[in-house]
């Protein structure tokens, strides 16, 4: 069934790998120019563009993630967590981190109320991005209803400033609004300018925000 068509945030989830927990179908081909790169520090402003606008300059697909893509999303998350360690010490990586991790993956692409979404070179096949979501219930003492919670983005190195990291996100949204939810929401390192860019770019406005103290 397809999906129309159509990178760091770091968030709570249910398989704690470090010490911080954190939390297929075919879309079109995209040929694009230039996007964010939230793996790493470097930021460019993303355009989605209109393929016959310009000339062709890398071609690649969005699609749901299946359970066999568990191994190439940890290796990017492992990419991912290796930045974030580079940039403030106090994120750490458990030793069994990246084999838990694709574990939580798993039972993300299973789970109804969550999505895994994944871009894939077209000439290669090869997984070179990948976003997950979930579903969560406000507390009681909050207004009702369901928000859209962003767990991580990430986007392979040498595919930066493609457009990878908008159009896995504008999907991930528009799952977000089939499935009822009021609003998105993610956490972000403070250490990270780049994404704090590109969140911004995509109209995530700061709404609350996390202390910490180590004990």
């Amino acid at each position: 069934m397809p999906i129309a068509n159509w990178t760091i945030a770091a968030g709570p989830t249910s398989a704690p790998i470090g010490r911080f927990a954190f939390g297929g179908t075919s879309l079109g081909i995209w040929r694009v120019s230039t996007t964010v790169s939230l793996c790493r520090k470097s930021f460019h402003r993303d355009f989605a563009l209109n393929s016959e606008a310009l000339p062709l300059m890398s071609e690649f697909r969005v699609r749901q993630a299946r359970v066999g893509d568990r191994d190439a999303i940890g290796t990017l998350w492992l990419d991912l967590m290796e930045y974030h360690r580079s940039v403030d010490s106090r994120f750490t990586i458990a030793s069994d981190g990246q084999k838990e991790y694709s574990r939580h993956i798993v039972e993300m692409i299973r789970s109804t109320n969550s999505r895994v979404l994944v871009a894939e070179s077209i000439e290669t096949g090869a997984l070179i991005a990948y976003i997950t979501g979930e579903l969560q219930a406000r507390p009681p003492i909050a207004l009702p209803g369901l928000y859209g919670f962003v767990s991580e983005i990430c986007v392979e190195q040498t595919w930066r400033g493609q457009g990878i990291g908008r159009a896995l996100y504008r999907e991930l949204r528009a799952w977000f609004v089939t499935r009822k939810a009021i609003a998105v929401e993610l956490y972000i390192s403070e250490s990270n300018p780049s994404a704090l860019a590109f969140w911004d770019e995509m109209g995530l406005q700061p709404f609350l925000k996390l202390l910490h103290e180590d004990l």
